[in-house]
């Protein structure tokens, strides 16, 4: 993030119009933060900030290098004063939620994050982990302090690198220009095979800075540093009508990148052209251009762009934080609440923090006591990483549940990944296993994504005495319908072709058909016609299978923070212990209407449904627990069944599922 008053270390040529171009930036940011399906570029407001970030930085550095006032402490200690005091109080208020609400693994990564944070070595340690852009993103309260790790980094090495420049012949826009296109390429050659290190790198990103920097030795330069004839005298067409087609340009540059560039689109690579050429020309117009003038310096954004470093620093924790809590990601309403909760963060941050201290009058001391305790968050942050998050917070009773995850479950074995159950998508293999297929008097097959195969430790715990052939064919992300293109798993068309030839051939006495069943997303299949080939699917096997009963069993309760996760979380924030049964709420309406949808459909081709939200829920309290063990959770996960889960909800249905057979156990 830029500085945000570094404006008026102009004196006289304060730009508001800079402070709005800054509230733009910071807006793009939270608005895609918050509502990233429709502000779908909003994240090159992070460029913006580094346009911003180079030129007035290099402005400061050039007249002070001309002035002979230079000095490298004391440009390291304004910029102490200025960066350390809002991101210590949002570093400290980090730890302290993160305390209260976050599980070991998420806070001891929460410690590194803070360690990082206060060494400004975000981005790298961002790099070894995931994209920016990933799901996992939501729950890293402080991943956004990567582009300000790039910032520093930059102010560490940029000041020095022109004073040493600043003594030679050549004039410094040279080495600007240098730098930059080495940067550029850099960034250009890797952004195809290295998206992710090109996102988080300083090498590749720096261009964005130093095109500031370019344009500040442009504007405001003494021939001292620019002397090759005024650089082909382009100062001199700076004439209002050039003024205003430079201010025009640069904000359609701007919208273009905001509402046309998406996360599906590799970045920054040459798409960054847009908001960093948009920012240059928006900049270089002047405080008096008709964008500038009339939009860029109105109150409103001035104001947003005077608390714009506190605004970026604060709306990420909040948000992430409250998706922890919650479970999943907040309603619109409750973001819009967030954000604003946000605003009146940094405005007071601002006020009682910023201002006050940077322009402290004791200004060696306040600099010395920002450093140390910028050094002990980090070192807090590390001794919270290096103990692994801290479980002795928890009451002993919880302990044991904090570790789990679907290895302690062996949700792999008993589902019989890469046997039965076709666990690799990218493997390449269309057709299930012949030892998966079993022939009998009575046959049952199994069929579906992994919501399916979790039924099969159930299915097998009843037939102890073999009386059902139990044929299972199940792959991850492929739902049990024909013709469907899984996005995550392009085996899936060819496997359900394959089901369905196993299918009519075995002609079995039973079906299972178990999935997801994204009902809820139905907004985002229709271009696949999900619906539609469901549909057609169960009419086909209809006819395909007139003695086969043809069974559904609709979706599994998803639990907000996920099975282990959920009953720790729960007794964690209410301060309890697991001593007995814990129901878990959910969002009764989603599945009542699920429920509805699915077995009217079934219905209608006389096709037997079967509702685990009613089976394991009862007014919209859900069973979490079916035994004492911790590995007696209904789920592994958020809506997995777990072993004893699967038995416990077979069980319950057993009458139903079997009646074909006259089954009785």
């Amino acid at each position: 993030m830029p500085d945000s008053s570094s404006t008026n270390n102009l004196a006289s040529n304060y730009r508001p119009d800079i402070d709005g171009l800054r509230a733009i930036a910071v807006i793009g940011v939270v608005s895609f933060h918050a509502f990233p399906g429709r502000i779908t570029g909003g994240f090159i407001g992070v460029d913006i900030f580094f346009v911003i970030s180079g030129f007035l930085i290099s402005t400061i550095i050039y007249k002070n290098l001309d002035s002979g006032n230079f000095g490298l402490i004391s440009f390291y200690t304004k910029r102490i004063r200025r960066i350390f005091p809002s991101l210590l109080i949002v570093l400290f208020s980090t730890l302290l939620a993160g305390w209260f609400i976050f599980l070991p693994p998420e806070f001891k990564n929460l410690g590194k994050e803070i360690a990082g944070g206060a060494t400004f070595i975000s981005n790298f340690i961002n790099w070894q982990e995931s994209g920016y852009f990933d799901k996992a993103a939501i729950s890293k309260p402080l991943l956004h302090l990567w582009s300000l790790a790039i910032e520093e980094q930059f102010y560490i090495f940029w000041p020095l690198l022109l004073y040493l420049f600043h003594k030679t012949k050549i004039p410094l826009i040279i080495y600007c220009i240098i730098f930059t296109l080495l940067s550029f390429f850099l960034n250009m050659k890797s952004i195809v095979s290295n998206p992710v290190g090109v996102f988080y790198s300083p090498l590749t990103r720096f261009w964005e800075l130093t095109i500031g920097s370019i344009l500040g030795c442009i504007l405001y330069s003494t021939a001292l540093q620019l002397s090759i004839g005024s650089l082909l005298c382009i100062t001199r067409i700076r004439l209002p009508i050039f003024k205003h087609i430079s201010s025009i340009i640069g904000a359609l540059f701007i919208l273009i990148g905001i509402f046309y560039l998406s996360t599906n689109k590799p970045y920054p690579g040459w798409r960054a052209l847009l908001p960093t050429i948009g920012t240059a020309l928006l900049i270089y117009a002047g405080k008096d251009a008709v964008i500038n003038r009339i939009f860029l310096s109105n109150k409103t954004l001035i104001f947003f762009g005077l608390i714009s470093y506190p605004l970026y620093l604060w709306h990420w924790p909040i948000l992430a934080f409250a998706n922890t809590y919650i479970g999943q990601i907040p309603s619109a309403p409750i973001r819009i609440i967030l954000l604003l909760a946000s605003v009146v963060l940094a405005w007071g941050t601002y006020l009682v923090i910023e201002k006050p201290i940077r322009f402290s009058i004791y200004r060696k001391f306040t600099t010395v006591i920002l450093v140390l305790l910028m050094l002990l968050s980090g070192f807090i942050g590390y001794l919270v990483y290096l103990d692994n998050g801290v479980s002795t917070r928890f009451p002993e009773p919880l302990r044991q549940y904090i570790s789990l995850d679907t290895e302690d479950f062996e949700f792999a074995k008993y589902v019989r990944a890469d046997l039965c159950h076709l666990h690799d998508p990218l493997n390449a293999i269309k057709t299930y296993p012949t030892a998966c297929v079993i022939p009998g008097k009575n046959k049952l097959v199994l069929w579906g994504d992994s919501h399916a195969a979790a039924l099969y430790p159930g299915i097998v715990k009843l037939n102890k005495k073999q009386e059902i052939s139990v044929t299972q064919l199940t792959a991850p992300d492929c739902p049990p319908i024909l013709y469907f293109n899984s996005p995550k798993n392009p085996n899936c068309l060819n496997l359900n072709k394959n089901a369905l030839s196993v299918l009519v051939d075995l002609q079995p006495n039973i079906l299972i058909m178990g999935s997801a069943w994204p009902i809820r997303y139905k907004n985002s299949f229709e271009s696949n016609s999900y619906i539609d080939q469901l549909t057609y699917t169960l009419i086909y096997l209809k006819k395909s299978l007139p003695k086969t009963e043809i069974i559904i069993i609709g979706p599994m309760p998803e639990w907000p923070h996920g099975g282990p996760k959920a009953l720790i979380f729960k007794k964690w924030i209410s301060m309890g212990m697991v001593k007995e049964e814990v129901p878990l709420k959910l969002n009764a309406t989603i599945y009542e209407q699920e429920d509805l949808y699915l077995n009217k459909m079934a219905n209608s081709v006389g096709i037997t449904y079967i509702s685990p939200y009613k089976i394991l829920c009862k007014n919209s309290e859900c069973t979490s627990r079916v035994g004492a063990n911790p590995l007696d959770l209904i789920t592994v996960d958020s809506e997995h069944l777990s072993k004893s889960g699967s038995e416990y909800f077979i069980n319950e249905v057993k009458e139903t599922l079997f009646a074909p057979l006259n089954y009785r156990k």
